[in-house]
């Protein structure tokens, strides 16, 4: 919060034949920054329960030891850094939401896993895929906000996604508890998995009335 208020954008040299540019005269898209926030959190909500709940999951059902959890969810950054590089290729072929729907799929599957079963080899197999998933995201909000915000707003709008990614780091434990003591592990588990898909059929359908109007933009 305190970056929204406190950012200055740095002042930019003009041409002599460029009309001075302000914040309050530019265009500055309020929707399709609200919707890159909220995305952000709920994002961020719905992953980061895996790395927060797991440890406790796993010695409440199981003699894993902590050792084994923290390899697996390394394993889960390894997975991350690898398809991290790959962020160009999928955003120029799936577009902002498109790879956003890839993103909360690999999240509903991870939870769809751990729902089921605690066998380690199936904890690593949710742990690589929802490395996948939070593998492009810091990319994917980043970049598709940059290609929407004016330059002079970018350094406050980038604040503000912050604030929006550890919002939903700070409200996991609020929100993930609650089902945790109503339902047990798997059953919180199994409701997350369930908005991870919800979250990516939206973006289906945004990515499928996106690809439309540009057709008929064309046509």
């Amino acid at each position: 919060m305190a970056s929204l208020l406190t950012i200055d954008e740095p002042s930019r040299a003009e041409n002599s034949g460029q009309k001075k540019s302000s914040i309050k005269t530019s265009t500055i898209p309020y929707k399709k920054i609200g919707l890159i926030y909220s995305t952000t959190f709920v994002s961020m909500i719905i992953f980061f329960i895996f790395p927060l709940q797991i440890p406790f999951y796993l010695t409440s059902s199981s003699d894993i030891s902590n050792s084994l959890v923290g390899l697996a969810l390394s394993i889960g950054g390894l997975a991350a850094a690898a398809i991290a590089i790959q962020y160009q290729r999928l955003r120029r072929v799936l577009g902002f939401t498109g790879v956003f729907v890839m993103i909360f799929i690999f999240f509903g599957i991870n939870h769809l896993i751990l729902s089921f079963t605690h066998i380690y080899i199936f904890v690593i197999l949710a742990s690589i895929i929802g490395g996948l998933g939070i593998g492009v995201l810091p990319a994917n909000i980043n970049v598709w906000l940059a290609s929407v915000v004016p330059p002079e707003f970018r350094g406050r709008a980038v604040g503000g996604l912050t604030m929006s990614l550890f919002f939903g780091q700070f409200f996991t434990p609020i929100i993930s508890q609650p089902f945790v003591t109503a339902f047990g592990f798997k059953g919180m588990f199994l409701i997350f998995a369930g908005l991870a898909f919800v979250a990516a059929t939206i973006f289906i359908f945004m990515t499928l009335s996106g690809r439309k109007t540009e057709g008929q933009s064309i046509a």
